[in-house]
């Protein structure tokens, strides 16, 4: 006969309460239930455990030494349940967030800092990169949740708009478009221009406005990231294409100047994950903190 966890829980309670009447109560259970456990585990142990008297139990030696193991599976079933309702309230676990480029470095850290602050005990990842490696992640697993900008490609996929950012012209204070307040597409035909890679959101939608218009900027450069693409623009490579969120800063230090255009180049910035029902309870936690945060906003 082997020693069975639960008649090690129901021992540590008896050596608790040293009452059998009071551990089965607590264990809801009958005493003679409590009896039946605490004989089948004295027979695997091969030794009394506790003798009785008329006040309770009192343990034997060999019920002594046993103790610690018993207790010992007790914390660690009673962490166990613990953790299990604090996973089901979202208070605890694993938050994993694939962001386009942009919105990893010029929307989330904030938004991240102050869901943090609501749920500490949740350990966060943020994975910065394009919009279309965004959804891959997302897709085979490695991410909980994407964040991106540009067309929708989620086929399969919930998709939540949580804010909207305009794409800028970035020229340097010397450039001669900063004479104008605003641009025309017809403005940019034939500009010499610093482009994102392929994949990149703003990529997608600058392409999806000037195509159909047939206007034809002129890359110079082609880079990865949005810092790349700031920094060419700084050493007069030419002008580019930016969030301006990703321009503020610039902007403010009289660095760069991010020039509007006339017909807009708007873009929502949206949330993709899984259905709900198959979102871990830190996912919900998040997707329920911004959709909240983007409504007050």
């Amino acid at each position: 006969m082997r020693i069975e966890a639960d008649h090690l829980i129901t021992f540590a309670l008896v050596a608790k309460t040293q009452n059998l009447s009071s551990a089965a109560q607590e264990l809801y259970k009958s005493q003679p239930a409590i009896s039946a456990q605490l004989k089948r585990l004295q027979e695997a142990v091969g030794e009394p455990l506790y003798i009785r008297h008329r006040y309770g139990i009192k343990l034997t030696t060999a019920g002594q030494a046993l103790l610690p193991y018993a207790q010992t599976l007790m914390r660690t079933l009673e962490g166990a349940r613990q953790y299990s309702q604090e996973l089901k309230e979202g208070q605890t676990g694993h938050l994993s967030i694939a962001a386009s480029t942009t919105i990893a470095m010029y929307y989330l850290p904030k938004q991240l800092k102050r869901f943090q602050s609501l749920k500490p005990a949740i350990d966060l990842r943020l994975i910065a990169c394009n919009t279309q490696e965004a959804l891959h992640l997302l897709k085979e697993g490695s991410a909980d949740l994407a964040l991106i900008e540009g067309p929708d490609t989620t086929s399969g996929l919930e998709l939540r708009q949580i804010a909207e950012d305009e794409i800028m012209l970035a020229v340097s204070p010397e450039h001669p478009l900063c004479q104008k307040e605003s641009l025309s597409l017809a403005d940019l035909e034939g500009l010499e221009v610093v482009r994102r890679e392929p994949g990149s959101g703003t990529r997608a939608v600058v392409d999806a406005v000037l195509k159909p218009a047939n206007i034809n900027p002129k890359t110079v450069l082609e880079a990865k990231g949005v810092d790349a693409v700031k920094e060419a623009v700084l050493q007069g490579f030419g002008a580019a294409f930016l969030s301006k969120l990703a321009l503020e800063r610039e902007v403010k230090m009289g660095l760069i100047k991010a020039l509007r255009i006339a017909e807009g180049l708007k873009r929502p910035l949206s949330m993709v994950h899984q259905r709900l029902e198959l979102c871990s309870q830190a996912t919900r936690s998040f997707i329920t903190f911004i959709q909240e945060t983007s409504e007050a906003d």
